[in-house]
């Protein structure tokens, strides 16, 4: 092939010829999928894998199914990025709890055993912040100490055990009060009175029926 023919062979393939290079996806805990984009072409991968790229900048996107976390890409917590294969030739994905804080505070005299999902346990005798993984439920047993009874939480509900699901951040207050609590009780009535009065309208609708 003479020297021409060859320089206008390789000008018309070289621009033909795409580079590609190795982008190493590692996938750090359980339900979690990550899409490449490149062009219009989109790679999901769903465990350590290696895939072939071509040379240019791709978006990389993931996402999880587990509840109470969230995605962190190459060390910062986003669902997407973009990697220049220039400087970057791998994608590590884990997983990053999201908090949710509870905050109990104690009125009076008594703690709140707080009991975990997991079986686990906790008493709060002062004010204290419950950190747990958001979507944890929470069962709160109320516990007066001596010479005083529970009287409410902060929502007004007097329920013993009281389930949470925590989200997000929240306050929860425990009332104790000195004695039984506030005690409840139907009016009295005068029961002779209602007899008596029974007894007079038995008369009036005899004498009415006789007239």
């Amino acid at each position: 092939m003479k020297a021409p023919s060859l320089f206008l062979f390789l000008l018309l393939v070289l621009p033909t010829i795409t580079s590609s290079y190795s982008l190493h996806v590692n996938i750090h805990g359980s339900g979690i999928t990550v899409m490449i984009e490149e062009g219009n072409n989109i790679i999901t991968v769903s465990k350590n894998e290696t895939v072939e790229i071509q040379n240019g900048t791709v978006y990389v996107m993931a996402y999880t199914t587990q509840l109470g976390y969230q995605v962190e890409i190459n060390g910062n917590t986003t669902y997407e990025t973009q990697i220049n294969p220039n400087t970057t030739n791998y994608v590590n994905v884990s997983l990053v709890p999201i908090l949710s804080y509870v905050n109990i505070t104690i009125e009076g005299n008594g703690e709140v055993i707080v009991k975990f999902d997991n079986g686990s346990s906790e008493i709060v005798r002062n004010s204290s912040v419950v950190k747990v993984i958001q979507g944890t439920s929470l069962s709160l047993i109320p516990k007066p100490g001596k010479g005083y009874s529970f009287y409410s939480w902060s929502n007004l509900s007097s329920m013993s055990p009281m389930w949470i699901i925590a989200f997000g951040n929240q306050s929860i207050i425990a009332v104790f009060v000195k004695g039984n609590g506030p005690s409840f009780s139907l009016p009295k009535y005068d029961v002779m009175g209602f007899g008596f009065l029974g007894l007079f309208g038995a008369i009036y609708l005899l004498t009415r029926k006789k007239t």
